[in-house]
């Protein structure tokens, strides 16, 4: 096989992010292309390191050093030369296309969030920036070659990724069945990144309804916003039964898993949202894999997945929490053993597959 330069980059998140560097990184490596570099963020865990890494970048969501990082990423492409480049954000789309013109390399982008969904609705500033990307997006998907669609929603939500899509949803990876649930410290988690958006909102009226109650709540993740990383420090500062570990910038994956194991139950309390209803959180696929139960509030999709999978309890008001953590335990037929579909393992051909097509490689 033609030994062939791969980059696969982001801004903010670490260089050797989950889905980045364990997921596509490790599966595309098995298909036979290990010549991959990673760009993004500061590495979270320096013992996890990728051979070949830019991560010079500190986390920040400074506009300015965003920028500049965009920058950097162009340089960087046109210094290395790769054959493909995976870009996991919308800010990398411009100097990938103008890298093409020294570079000449394929572009896949990686879609993981709706962009245009997720910014029209704040205001006249949300509106302006959500059609600034779509455009950019849509006039971009002439040059791009494939889409890595992490919804199952965006195969319908974003028309310009028709007929050259794969899906490959945030499944968990099969290793995380060897993580073993030993005792439980906590009565809830709540983790990964800690905003409204993710119920933060819940969390805050939950610790009020249980002020008086033997329960215990743990928070790891980071907080995007300091406004919210203060209002959990100050849940911790106020409540015995609250333990945090929280801070701006994305924090251990490995250390995110195994402080779920130690809860009884795994809080993803989503308030409703029309820029994210339609989606699975990774927390769901990862949730059933380690056999933690999920509690969240009543959506349809979340319904049909735990329909499907089981693993899930569905609320419609923050106080029916009470009965059930007064259970011994959960009626086993709550939980199902692993289904093979949750499982990232599970789309390697289809990852095989789309490199071959772009490679034109045979067998």
């Amino acid at each position: 096989m033609e030994k062939k330069k791969i980059i696969i980059g982001s801004i903010l998140k670490p260089a050797n992010e989950v889905r980045m560097y364990k997921k596509l990184g490790a599966s595309i490596s098995k298909s036979g292309f290990r010549d991959i570099c990673y760009f993004g963020s500061k590495c979270i865990e320096e013992d996890q390191k990728p051979d070949q890494v830019n991560d010079d970048f500190i986390y920040s969501r400074s506009i300015f050093k965003r920028t500049l990082r965009a920058f950097s990423f162009f340089f960087f492409i046109v210094k290395r030369q790769p054959d493909l480049l995976i870009i996991t954000t919308w800010e990398l789309l411009l100097p990938a296309l103008f890298s093409r013109l020294l570079a000449r390399a394929s572009i896949i982008y990686d879609i993981q969030e709706n962009y245009y969904k997720n910014e029209k609705n704040k205001g006249v500033t949300g509106r302006i920036r959500a059609l600034i990307i779509r455009g950019l997006e849509q006039v971009s998907s002439q040059f791009i070659v494939h889409f890595f669609l992490a919804e199952r929603c965006y195969e319908e939500e974003l028309g310009f990724t028709k007929k050259k899509s794969t899906l490959l949803e945030n499944k968990a990876l099969e290793s995380f069945k060897d993580l073993k649930s030993g005792s439980k410290l906590y009565d809830l988690f709540y983790g990964g990144t800690i905003a409204d958006q993710t119920g933060l909102r819940q969390v805050e009226m939950i610790c009020e309804l249980i002020k008086d109650k033997d329960i215990k709540i743990s928070t790891y993740g980071h907080c995007p916003s300091q406004k919210d990383l203060d209002r959990v420090k100050a849940l911790a500062k106020k409540y015995s039964f609250f333990e945090a570990q929280v801070s701006e910038v994305p924090k251990s994956h490995n250390e995110l898993l195994e402080k779920m194991t130690k809860a009884r139950y795994n809080l993803a309390l989503y308030p409703p949202n029309p820029a994210i209803e339609n989606r699975i959180p990774t927390k769901f696929f990862e949730g059933i894999v380690l056999g933690i139960t999920l509690i969240t509030i009543e959506n349809k999709t979340y319904q049909n997945f735990f329909n499907a999978y089981g693993g899930g309890i569905i609320i419609s008001d923050l106080n029916e929490i009470f009965p059930i953590l007064k259970m011994d335990q959960i009626n086993k037929e709550q939980i199902h053993p692993p289904n093979p579909d949750l499982l990232w393992e599970s789309s390697e051909n289809r990852i095989k597959s789309t490199l071959s097509e772009i490679f034109n490689l045979s067998g």
